[in-house]
């Protein structure tokens, strides 16, 4: 059943896919409270198998090695763990996977930096946050929401905006020359990683700004 949700329903994400990635993980989640001893095995070496992936991401910076964690097969998988933590928090049985998720949870969340990829560290803080609110367990989240408030584009604002106006003027490529790129408001429920031209926008700003506002 894991490996038909990682690879037939978890690896893609789409406002279409929703639902039924949702459907998918609440009920594994349920069915793993019938043998909590097999889903530790279960959840065990899932976790492990990302952290693995992760390590060698971290050490070597490739776009292959970055590619192979950096994808939605893996954050469903966050996902569906981070449900099933949450859904049995004080079982002793899974109980023990909570600091080991957390760990490679945390690390997919500052894997890339860079405001592109905002909306995986959005993901994964707000499935650690869940699993905090239900376990009781700290995880430390607060700095990378507020790294995120922090980062250039969005304390730039709309002066930013005002300013590259100025400089494509200043080069000669006014509305004239240049039309404006149409940016449609950003569904962060299906983003891992935004465009350039999303990136300048007042979008971006603003939903950053939403998602930690949601985040607390």
């Amino acid at each position: 059943m894991i490996k038909s949700y990682r690879l037939e329903i978890g690896n893609r994400c789409n406002p279409r896919s929703l639902q039924r990635i949702a459907f998918a993980v609440n009920c594994i989640s349920e069915l793993s409270g019938v043998d909590l001893s097999k889903t530790y095995t279960i959840a065990f070496v899932s976790i492990r198998d990302i952290a693995i992936a992760l390590r060698v991401a971290l050490l070597s910076k490739g776009k292959e090695e970055l590619g192979k964690v950096y994808n939605w097969e893996v954050i469903n998988l966050i996902r569906l763990w981070g449900k099933v933590l949450s859904a049995y928090p004080k079982e002793s049985g899974l109980r023990p996977l909570i600091y080991p998720y957390a760990q490679v949870t945390s690390g997919l969340m500052r894997l890339v930096p860079s405001p592109r990829n905002y909306g995986l560290r959005f993901h994964c803080a707000r499935y650690l946050i869940d699993l905090m609110g239900s376990s009781g367990v700290y995880i430390p989240v607060a700095s990378a929401l507020l790294e995120a408030l922090n980062c250039r584009e969005v304390l730039k604002g709309k002066g930013g905006a005002a300013e590259n106006a100025r400089k494509q003027k200043k080069n000669g490529r006014g509305e004239k020359g240049n039309e404006k790129r149409i940016v449609k408001p950003l569904d962060w429920r299906c983003i891992l990683r935004v465009s350039d031209n999303s990136l300048k926008s007042k979008h971006f700003r603003e939903g950053v700004v939403n998602q930690v506002r949601m985040s607390q």
